[in-house]
């Protein structure tokens, strides 16, 4: 089924010098802020990025998981100095790193939501990879593994409880004050349950 709310502009090649690739993918993300992992289309992605659907699937061989997935690394990682408190522990900006994906703020303005990520991993074992890829790229890159394998698993899992937890209560159930608190807000609450989880012997 067609995507009515994507712009019906031309398909085809595309001029030389273009990032085809990159065109899709921000199409796909907008088309998934919009819509949905489920109401989205490849159909309708082709159209908003201007291409044919065969570059969709020539990019992207495993479809919609697979562009999702690529959508996935389009957030970028806060600097360590964006911390509300110098002082604070690596916690802090595990929170910052793992919110700044989702907030709807004018500095991350087009990120994905977190209710369509949550979508798309119920839906597509790829996206739930893909978070497994984030999770790798942008939070586990930053902790300090030591120890025997099952003592850092340990840490992540519990990490990654932490966080999806705290994605669930502030952008699906929207529970005060979790709902509308600052990051600053948040990194002070959930900081140091990240921090408790990645000393966890």
């Amino acid at each position: 089924m067609g995507d009515p709310a994507a712009p019906a502009g031309p398909v085809g090649r595309r001029p030389g010098g273009l990032d085809t690739r990159g065109q899709i993918v921000a199409a796909a993300r907008a088309a998934f802020i919009e819509q949905g992992y489920d109401g989205a289309s490849l159909r309708g992605i082709a159209r908003r990025a201007e291409v044919d659907a065969s570059l969709v699937h020539h990019y992207f061989p495993g479809g919609k998981p697979e562009l999702f997935a690529a959508t996935m690394h389009m957030g970028a990682v806060p600097d360590p100095s964006q911390a509300a408190d110098a002082r604070a522990g690596k916690g802090a900006l595990v929170i910052r790193t793992f919110l700044t994906l989702w907030e709807p703020a004018a500095e991350t303005e087009g990120t994905l939501p977190f209710a369509a990520f949550a979508q798309a991993v119920a839906a597509s074992p790829a996206a739930a990879v893909a978070m497994g890829e984030f999770l790798a790229e942008r939070i586990w890159s930053r902790m300090d593994d030591h120890g025997e394998p099952e003592v850092w698993q340990l840490r992540h899992a519990l990490v990654a409880s932490q966080l999806m937890g705290l994605g669930m209560v502030r952008y699906v159930l929207r529970l005060e004050p979790f709902a509308s608190a600052s990051l600053t807000d948040l990194e002070g609450w959930v900081g140091p349950a990240i921090d408790a989880a990645l000393t966890r012997a």
